[in-house]
């Protein structure tokens, strides 16, 4: 992975913080090649539906599904 800095905003509110991550982590998503493999490494579970590739991931007791290319992230029926 290529060394590069993060230029970060004079805002001090968090919102911006959070656009700021959730952005550098779809980027950092779409640029994995074979993520069927990378679903296999981490322990997630991949499947593809139709023209979408959905992840499904466990993070702090919920599950969480993630469809690509859009990377559209939903939190799944049956937790609150």
């Amino acid at each position: 992975m290529e060394n590069s800095r993060l230029l970060l905003s004079t805002h001090k509110d968090y919102e911006y913080g959070y656009e700021s991550a959730y952005k550098l982590a779809c980027e950092q998503l779409a640029k994995i090649e074979d993520i069927k493999q990378q679903c296999l490494n981490s322990g997630a579970q991949y499947l593809a539906v139709d023209s979408k590739k959905v992840i499904t991931i466990e993070y702090l007791d919920q599950s969480y599904q993630i469809a690509l290319p859009e990377v559209e992230i939903s939190l799944m029926d049956g937790y609150c």
